[in-house]
């Protein structure tokens, strides 16, 4: 396989040109939108189908599906009589063939890992696409002197602030060869994350112990197929380690899974102290007199969201309060949030770093998020990792309905609660007046580098626990 077109100019066809542009020759996108036509993404040229099919055929080129819901796209390929097609799912590449199972295919050589100083800690870290805690905690082990590595299935990382923090990246398309890729690898530990599971699981045939990073559970919120039940209960069970983010996820995994309380750690979603401000703005109160609040982080247009927050912002901006939000995503929603209110305003997406100097210009952070009956408990046994951010930037927090977020900034001198049944502006005012010292969270052992020491105490107590079995 030397050429291929991708069928999908989605975020999966980006993610699978990131995967496969170092080692095949992409020659273009395919989409059945024809305004797409003639146009580039990732300055990969767009075709329609009939002009590409022509062209596989011609010089008997392979396409590679890049969609989730591939089947109709698959009976259009087979109608068109050409037969050299790939399947990509999560990540891996299977060869199609009609009648016969779906092959795994290899395309990518992955080169064992063989450790330069014996001495230096070695952490591989496997997610399907990097999240910011992965980063975070990658980083702080860095700066420790470990070495650290990432095996990815979907994307490398997209943080700038985090790009180069890693020794080695691989990009893994096949399941065997990751599989013999690591029993010829040198690595300590392997801390792999949840969401997708069967990562966990797939890192338990090779012969590194392993640590699962349990983000959440599941099945706590979400209505499983039974073989992803079974693989949240094979990762949480049968890894050498687990990490959970609250003493709340984790008490819940000790009564439902087969889990030794002795091998488990809490690492809390903790802020960086990398991400301090770089300077502190002038306060917009100070030039208009008015309440300015803010919140940042993920919006959707979705009423059983915990982030959809038209009637919670509407009901805050009509006490003459300026709202402003910085959030990833649909800009086409975000836009249409401010038409609701003319005090509600979208401000862009930022990077981590530059958020925490824009926000300080704002007088309280804002997390008042959408309980309903199916996601109180969720949100209950979350961390308020959101909560540090703003007081990163020395805000003050005005918290909604969840009773641990109220615990949490009130009993620290945070924040408060904030009353939507009452008067909001003369609240908000009060809360604003709540000094923030500018390194309380590091005083308080609310940052990650507080925690990474007695991480890599558990990795060890893992590794040395792994090794006297195999003794």
């Amino acid at each position: 396989m030397e050429k291929v077109f991708i069928f999908g100019c989605g975020n999966l066809g980006k993610c699978l040109y990131d995967q496969l542009h170092n080692v095949i020759n992409i020659i273009g996108y395919i989409d059945n939108n024809q305004e797409k036509w003639g146009t580039d993404y990732n300055g990969i040229n767009i075709f329609s189908p009939n002009e590409a099919f022509n062209i596989a055929k011609e010089q008997d080129i392979y396409i590679i599906f890049g969609i989730v819901e591939y089947e109709d796209v698959l009976k259009q390929v087979l109608n068109e009589g050409i037969r050299k097609i790939v399947i990509w799912k999560h990540g891996f590449l299977f060869s199609y063939s009609e009648g016969s199972q779906l092959m795994p295919i290899s395309l990518i050589d992955l080169v064992p890992y063989k450790k330069l100083n014996k001495n230096n800690l070695s952490v591989l870290f496997l997610q399907d696409k990097a999240c910011i805690r992965t980063l975070k905690i990658a980083n702080a082990l860095k700066k420790l002197g470990a070495d650290v590595s990432l095996a990815y299935t979907l994307a490398p990382p997209e943080q700038k602030n985090y790009i180069g923090i890693f020794d080695n990246i691989y990009s893994i398309s096949n399941m065997k060869d990751f599989s013999d890729f690591l029993n010829k690898s040198e690595f300590d530990i392997i801390h792999s994350s949840n969401e997708p599971d069967f990562l966990t699981v797939l890192a338990h045939s090779g012969n590194i112990p392993v640590v699962h990073d349990c983000h959440d559970l599941s099945s706590g919120y979400l209505n499983l197929q039974i073989n992803d039940l079974i693989l949240e209960y094979a990762a949480n069970s049968n890894s050498n380690g687990v990490i959970y983010y609250s003493e709340h996820i984790r008490n819940k995994a000790l009564s439902e899974f087969a889990v030794s309380a002795d091998k488990t750690f809490v690492l809390e979603n903790l802020i960086s102290e990398e991400l301090k401000p770089s300077k502190y703005l002038k306060k917009l109160s100070e030039s208009d007199g008015k309440t300015h609040i803010v919140y940042e982080g993920g919006v959707i247009n979705d009423k059983k969201s915990h982030r959809y927050f038209e009637k919670i912002w509407n009901r805050i901006a009509s006490d003459r309060i300026e709202l402003h939000f910085y959030a990833p995503g649909d800009t086409d929603y975000f836009h249409y949030l401010e038409t609701l209110n003319p005090h509600i305003h979208y401000e862009g997406n930022f990077s981590s770093k530059e958020l925490s100097t824009e926000m300080t210009k704002y007088d309280v952070g804002l997390i008042y998020l959408n309980v309903t009956e199916e996601n109180r408990e969720y949100l209950e046994s979350c961390f308020p990792n959101k909560i540090q951010e703003y007081i990163n930037a020395g805000l003050p927090v005005a918290v909604g309905d969840i009773q641990s977020q109220i615990d949490f900034v009130e009993s620290n001198s945070f924040g408060r609660y904030l009353d939507l049944d009452a008067d909001i502006l003369s609240q908000l005012k009060e809360i604003a007046e709540i000094p923030i010292e500018h390194e309380i969270l590091t005083q308080k052992g609310y940052t990650l580098e507080s925690k990474i020491p007695a991480l890599v105490d558990f990795y060890k107590k893992v590794i040395d626990t792994y090794k006297k079995r195999l003794d």
